[in-house]
């Protein structure tokens, strides 16, 4: 999503996740992107303006809960990228989506009413800041990322799915920064609102699959034509005699037989016909030609 001279994007894999149902609402930009359950992801800014004004801090919630921030220096011309939770230097924990867990017992479910009102989304806020100075890594108090409790089934929302932190793996090298936000300078919020591709197609969000259409059937031999023509009038003949009495039935059955040598007739009749035409025609042609002698007597 693009907004206020920043680009906000969510990959899985290298590429980039379709948005749809783009909104904006003064400093707020909301969207549906489709989640696949276990898949990892990594969210990514950059500064569309491309002018070396001031830095840019991202900050990610993952169901409203604070789970990692990114840097984006001035001078920085490619985009950022923060792909999970720093656990120590070099160590991070992925983000990934995960199948959200249900529980119809109060003591087991999540009872944090900030991760139950924002469930299913990943919430970017970008501050513009200034760079105070370089940073030893050191844990955050607040980085309590989402550990994927469950929820009462009571205040499960539509979709099925939640986000999560992966186990620990290696990361690339970071640099740390302490930073002061630019007064006077609101912070942008850019929420994309994640669900299985199934669901936002059945809700009419994302394009429905193109229905199939079937190839045009392949038409029969002309002597298979005949041979349907000729069962199909076959069975209305039997339906035609079940609907006749005995008496009725005799007569239709004589006038069907004279109807048949008539037709018999006439086939023969043109039969014969055709073939004198070839025999006059045979005739014609093989006449030898005559010549004629203009030139006149000296």
């Amino acid at each position: 999503m693009l907004s206020l001279g920043v680009h906000v994007w969510i990959e899985v894999e290298g590429t980039a996740l379709p948005e749809y149902r783009i909104q904006k609402d003064r400093r707020r930009t909301t969207c549906f992107i489709p989640s696949q359950e276990g898949k990892k992801f990594c969210v990514r800014f950059q500064n569309a303006t491309h002018a070396p004004v001031a830095a840019l801090r991202g900050n990610i919630y993952l169901d409203g809960i604070a789970s990692g921030a990114g840097l984006l220096l001035a001078t920085d011309v490619h985009a950022t990228t923060i792909s999970g939770q720093t656990r120590w230097e070099g160590l991070e924990s992925p983000f990934l989506f995960a199948k959200l867990r249900t529980t119809d017992n109060e003591a087991e479910a999540c009872q944090d009413e900030t991760r139950l009102r924002e469930l299913g989304t990943v919430r970017v806020q970008i501050e513009w800041v200034e760079v105070v100075r370089p940073e030893a890594w050191r844990p955050h108090s607040a980085t309590s990322a989402s550990s994927n409790q469950p929820v009462h089934e009571r205040s499960k929302k539509a979709s099925a799915h939640c986000t999560s932190l992966g186990a620990v793996e290696v990361s690339r090298p970071k640099n740390w920064y302490s930073t002061s936000r630019i007064p006077f300078v609101e912070p942008s919020e850019f929420i994309f609102q994640y669900a299985p591709l199934d669901w936002l197609r059945a809700q009419s969000i994302a394009p429905a699959l193109p229905v199939p259409i079937p190839l045009a059937p392949t038409g029969p031999t002309p002597s298979g034509s005949r041979r349907s023509r000729d069962e199909a009038g076959e069975d209305s003949e039997d339906a035609v005699a079940e609907l006749l009495d005995e008496e009725e039935a005799a007569v239709y059955q004589r006038l069907k037989a004279k109807m048949a040598g008539h037709q018999h007739k006439k086939r023969r009749k043109s039969t014969t016909v055709k073939q004198e035409s070839d025999t006059v025609s045979k005739l014609v042609l093989s006449q030898p030609s005559e010549i004629i002698d203009l030139t006149g007597d000296d």
